[in-house]
């Protein structure tokens, strides 16, 4: 019997395994600026914080053969308008608000399926 993992949407992980706190914290982060109005120039590392973590999205779930974990890659492509000088973070339009709501909703289902931590929950 072969010991090689498949391709799932979620991917192959451990269900004894620990919620991942920091991608559950970046899943906050990008839920609570969906609601934030920038007031002018939208911050940067926002937009370096979303490359970020969607390049680690995407190297996991290449590890765990998760194909939806290759989601955020693309949809991180959106931050490159402010960067880029474009205007579509600058106020809270549908993009600013559907971009932000879909990232935090992505990593918030990745906290808890393939980018679980390597450790398995306390016995007590």
């Amino acid at each position: 019997m072969s010991n090689e993992m498949t391709w799932k949407p979620l991917g192959n992980y451990s269900k004894e395994a620990r919620v991942s706190i920091a991608v559950a914290a970046i899943a906050v982060i990008f839920a609570a600026e969906t609601f934030l109005n920038p007031a002018g120039q939208y911050e940067p590392f926002m937009s370096v914080l979303a490359f970020a973590a969607a390049a680690v999205a995407g190297f996991r779930a290449y590890r765990t053969k998760a194909y939806l974990g290759f989601l955020a890659i693309p949809l991180s492509l959106v931050w490159l308008n402010p960067l880029l000088g474009g205007d579509w973070f600058d106020s809270i339009s549908q993009v600013h608000f559907l971009t932000h709501a879909a990232f935090a909703m992505l990593f918030a289902i990745y906290a808890y399926t393939f980018m679980r931590m390597a450790v398995n929950k306390p016995n007590g």
